[in-house]
Formats: C-alpha cells, sequence, structure tokens
C-alpha cells in the first residue's frame, strides 16, 4: 500500500476467524466514515472467496449494506480507510485476492515497501501472477503466490510455518510490513520487524462478555444467539473492547484456525539483504541447516511410564470445587545412545471456564530447544529436540 507514513497510521487490518460458520454484522459509525474499505471473507466450503469493494464509500450504492446480508463464514479480512485515500481506484483497494491450487488466497497489508519492487522484488512472469493495480501490496502478494507456486505448496500446511515466516521477514527488509493473509484454511497474521503501526489479537471463549467490538471506525456485532457459542480470534490494528488484547511482538507471526491460535513465530532471522534473482524466479538466500551426525531413533515407551493423567470432573453445583496437585512423568530408554530426538507433548491442563490452572510446570531432561502453540481444540502443545545423548 503506497501513501504517505502520516496515511498508513490510518488503514486498519481487521481478521475474524470463527471456530464454526457464523455471520457478525458491522457497521460504520455515522459522522466518522472511512474514505474507503474493503472486506473478503470465505463462506461455508472455505475454498472460494467473496470480495466487496468501496473505495469512495459511495452509501447510496446497495454495497455498503451488503457485509450485513453475506453468507455464513470461518474465516474473512477486512481493511479500512479513514481521511487518506480519496483518490485510490477499485483496482488499488485492499484486500488482494489470487486464485492458486483450487482456492482463493486473500491479502492485506499496510506499511511502505518502496517503489521500486520491479527492481528490488522483480516477478517471474512465467509463474501467472501479476499485478492489476499500481500498489506495492499487490505486488507482494504476486511474489509470495509465485513463491507457493514455484514450491509445488497447495495451501500453507503444504509449505511449513517456518518457510511462510522467513518470506514475510525478508519482504519486511524492503520497508514497513503488517500483513494478514488467508488460504481459507489458516489466517496468518505478521507484524513489523520495527514496530510499524501496530497488531492485537483477542480469542474470545462463549458466552462473550459483550456482543460487540468496535473501534471510533465501526463496530461488529456478534449478538446473533447462534454466534455467541462460538469461539473466535480477532486480529486487529487497533483493539476493538476493554478485554485484555495481546499486541504481537515486532517480527512476530501467528496463524490462526478454526477460532484458535495454533502456532507463533517469534522474530528469529538476522536482517537480510534484497533477493536474488535466478532463472526460475526470485528468490532468498537461505541457510540450510546441518545434516544431524545420527538419525534419531523412534522412541520407545519404558514399560514403567506413567499414563497421561485423568483430569477430575467438577461438580455441578456452584461452589462444588476443588484443589488438586497431579504428578505426571515420562521416561524414554532406548538401547543405544541417541543423540538427535523429536518430542510433542500435551500435558498442560486447559484453562476454561469449568476449571482454572493455579501453576504448572515442565522440566525436561536432558534439555533441549523447544516451541509452544495452541493446536485447534485448544490444548496447549509443547514441541521440543534433544541433541545431546
Amino acid at each position: 500500500m503506497r501513501s504517505k507514513a502520516l496515511q498508513q497510521l490510518n488503514s486498519d487490518l481487521l481478521a475474524i476467524c470463527y471456530d464454526s460458520p457464523a455471520s457478525p454484522k458491522i457497521n460504520f459509525k455515522k459522522g466518522n466514515r472511512p474514505d474507503g474499505w474493503g472486506f473478503a471473507w470465505y463462506p461455508r466450503d472455505g475454498v472460494g472467496a467473496s470480495v466487496l469493494k468501496d473505495p469512495h464509500v459511495e452509501y447510496d450504492m446497495a454495497v455498503a449494506t451488503a457485509v450485513q446480508r453475506w453468507d455464513r463464514f470461518r474465516s474473512s479480512i477486512f481493511m479500512c480507510h479513514s481521511g487518506t485515500h480519496r483518490g485510490r481506484s477499485f483496482t488499488d483497494t485492499h484486500p488482494f485476492v489470487r486464485s492458486h491450487a483450487g482456492r482463493d488466497w486473500i491479502f492485506a497489508h499496510n506499511g511502505e515497501l518502496g517503489r521500486n519492487l520491479d527492481v528490488t522484488l522483480p516477478l517471474d512472469e512465467g509463474l501467472g501472477f501479476e499485478p492489476v493495480g499500481h500498489t506495492d501490496s499487490e505486488h507482494v502478494l504476486c511474489w509470495l503466490m509465485g513463491q507457493v507456486r514455484a514450491a509445488g505448496a497447495r495451501s500453507f500446511a503444504d509449505l511449513g510455518w517456518p518457510t511462510v515466516h522467513t518470506w514475510l521477514q525478508r519482504l519486511n527488509e524492503l520497508g514497513t510490513l503488517n500483513v494478514i493473509w488467508s488460504d481459507g484454511l489458516h489466517v496468518v497474521a505478521y507484524h513489523d520487524q520495527t514496530g510499524f503501526n501496530a497488531l492485537h489479537y483477542l480469542r474470545r471463549l462463549p458466552p462473550p462478555s459483550s456482543t460487540k467490538l468496535e473501534s471510533d471506525l465501526l463496530e461488529l456485532d456478534v449478538s446473533n444467539s447462534v454466534d455467541e457459542n462460538r469461539t473466535l480470534t480477532v486480529v486487529s490494528t487497533r483493539p476493538l473492547s476493554a478485554e485484555p488484547w495481546t499486541q504481537l511482538q515486532p517480527g512476530e507471526m501467528k496463524v490462526i484456525s478454526r477460532g484458535q491460535l495454533i502456532q507463533t513465530g517469534e522474530r528469529v532471522l538476522p536482517r537480510a539483504s534484497v533477493p536474488s534473482t535466478r532463472a526460475g524466479g526470485p528468490t532468498w538466500a537461505q541457510a540450510k541447516p546441518a545434516t544431524p551426525r545420527m538419525q534419531a531413533a523412534p522412541p520407545q515407551p519404558a514399560s514403567n511410564a506413567m499414563p497421561a493423567p485423568t483430569l477430575p470432573t467438577l461438580g455441578a453445583q456452584k461452589g462444588n470445587s476443588h484443589t488438586y496437585d497431579i504428578t505426571h512423568q515420562t521416561v524414554y530408554r532406548y538401547q543405544t545412545a541417541v543423540e538427535t530426538s523429536s518430542h510433542t507433548v500435551r500435558l498442560q491442563p486447559v484453562r476454561d471456564l469449568t476449571q482454572d490452572v493455579l501453576e504448572y510446570k515442565l522440566e525436561i531432561s536432558p534439555p533441549g530447544a523447544a516451541y509452544s502453540y495452541e493446536d485447534v481444540f485448544g490444548n496447549h502443545v509443547l514441541s521440543f529436540q534433544i541433541s545431546q545423548p
């Protein structure tokens, strides 16, 4: 999105991801209308995207009220411009959509990536993605989709989240970059590594404390009796309620699916140079991981390994609660020394409306590199790799 820095601050990103199809309403507040907006969502099938754009907010047109009458959706992306882009055309209005591998991919961005992307980020015409308009945002989407196609991937899951995170972090080296990107199955949110603007997220479990989320420009109404029972995660440039929103850290990426955070990535890459160009299209020079000296043997549970604990069922009557102290131990033994092994555990109890976790501690011996995330069922997952005998 090309504009002056002051103007960029008034371009709001909003992404909504439900666990099941829902139909909230978006209303623009009277007396504080944006100069333009765009909205894209995935109806029930989660494959084909529907898109509405109004670069001038002409309220006498039916498109101004269409966002209140859409089919039920699971994921959506909304871009709102306030008082900054009166000359914007339909082709240059966010969000942008490209089709690949039998599904639509939606992309929105605020920031400034420079005016020489034809040089710093050349597109390979053989990969079949070219901009229709003149924004750096659409150019970046075409480059990203070219990378997806060149990798032979049909969805984000085929690429792997470290690859997606690497692309976004290195694109960020060209300028400022806040991104919402979706393949219909997942929503990727990335925050600029210099802290430009902001991105916040909120995960809501039923029943919600409030049926509305709002900013000075718009109001998101989730008062539908069915939608109140949905779990949703919202990503927004600005917090939309008094609830405790979490701000993404510079260079951080979040991945959301079915209303759940399933992956988180922190800023781990050093600053990189501009991309190099090869015959096969634009690529980034990437360091390859060293080949391990030994291949990890599959772990075999020891005969005395303790089973996973059974969480207590709380009484149905109000006030009938108990405190439990649970200890669990898992031991692996191998016939020969193993230098490298990978593990994934789900041991942390869930914190929800029926139970609370007062304290949780996990000890791993020998220690290893670890990262955590939340799966689609709301479980806290820890994956770690041990690289010593």
